[in-house]
């Protein structure tokens, strides 16, 4: 039977886009960098491009710290959530850190900027209604499937066992009885032998 994937396959799935998204739009950013500093109206204003264009909801760039250097909303964009500690781990490893938010209903990506001196870029989208909480109850049915599973092979084997037991003493206990059956044909046999021979006239 086929195993059913886990939560973590299908979340892999929905936001790899949104990871080659967010490269892109690193290296854009990255290029951009002189203007975060020396013209911030006209970097605002490419950061709002990037954020329409690439379908975000919201991008900002942020720092170690969790503060907001450069943001650009859309509407309906939500209030601003600092990173988690997990995502900062996993975007100072190189990676595109994606972590969906049940909440709000979106998915939310970290990168580190690496011509920043200390910036990432955070970017949220949004998705279906519910499919967050969708994907994690599928989650819970894959799990109890699976330790049903793994309990059913228990059981199997401890009927294995048993039968094995059962059989074992099944054939002690016919050995057994062969063997009184054996014992008290054979001893009245012995004594009608021995009485014969006590019998028989000497020649």
């Amino acid at each position: 039977m086929k195993t059913p994937p886990t939560l973590a396959a299908l979340m892999s799935i929905l936001p790899r886009g949104l990871s080659n998204e967010v490269e892109a739009m690193s290296v854009d950013l990255n290029a951009a960098r002189q203007g975060l500093l020396t013209e911030p109206q006209r970097y605002l204003a490419f950061l709002d491009a990037q954020t329409e264009r690439r379908a975000l909801s919201a991008a900002y760039v942020v720092d170690s710290a969790g503060r907001v250097l450069a943001r650009s909303e859309m509407p309906g964009a939500g209030a601003y959530t600092a990173p988690s500690p997990n995502a900062y781990v996993a975007a100072n490893a190189g990676e595109v850190s994606v972590r969906f938010d049940e909440p709000t209903n979106s998915v939310r990506a970290l990168h580190r900027l690496s011509e920043y001196q200390d910036a990432y870029l955070l970017v949220t989208r949004p998705v279906a209604p519910g499919l967050v909480a969708q994907l994690r109850a599928f989650e819970s049915s894959v799990e109890d499937y699976r330790s049903a599973r793994e309990q059913q092979g228990a059981l199997r084997g401890l009927f294995g066992l048993a039968y094995l037991s059962t059989a074992l003493l099944v054939l002690l206990a016919a050995g057994w009885v062969g063997l009184n059956s054996a014992t008290r044909v054979a001893g009245p046999i012995g004594r009608l032998v021995g009485a014969a021979q006590r019998w028989r006239p000497a020649i």
